[in-house]
């Protein structure tokens, strides 16, 4: 246990795992306490944070091999970068740069008494462009994008230093 305690990058791991806990507690206040309804991508968008968090927390707390260590380096690193580069699409949604033809929050389509009833009892789901917040001049999918290139680099900067010093 000991030995865990002190292994390499375990900084990097928990700060890992404190970003995700923080980002994602974050969205899911915005969602509950303030009722800003995701959308399809922002959902999309909450899955990276918990591969890298999950991934950082057993890096950080289980004994474990250089090897392994790079492996999850290496996951935390895909993770973000898969999460800016969706994050840059919905930012591009949000912006009309693009459409994206299966993220519409439009009105019902049926007519019949039972599909209304099961529409209403699922969430409803804005469409990705419906930006509900902003702070200055940036959407939570801006912040996301910023987020994730921001760990990406960090991610990138920690594989680099931990190979040269190895």
């Amino acid at each position: 246990m000991i030995l865990s305690l002190l292994q390499p990058r375990r900084p990097f791991f928990l700060l890992v795992a404190a970003v995700c806990l923080t980002a994602l507690s974050s969205v899911l206040i915005s969602q509950y306490g303030f009722d800003l309804n995701p959308c399809i991508l922002c959902l999309y968008e909450r899955i990276p944070y918990v591969t890298a968090g999950l991934t950082a927390l057993a890096m950080a707390l289980l004994p474990t091999s250089p090897r392994l260590r790079r492996f999850g380096l290496l996951l935390i690193g895909l993770s973000f970068a898969a999460n800016s580069a969706l994050g840059f699409y919905h930012v591009g949604v949000e912006q009309h740069w693009w459409t994206n033809p299966g993220c519409t929050g439009g009105p019902l389509t049926s007519v019949s008494l039972a599909d209304m009833q099961s529409a209403l009892l699922k969430p409803v789901r804005p469409a990705c462009d419906d930006v509900q917040w902003s702070l200055f001049g940036i959407t939570l999918a801006g912040y996301n994008l910023l987020l994730s290139l921001a760990m990406t680099a960090l991610t990138a900067v920690t594989a680099v230093a931990g190979r040269k010093s190895a």
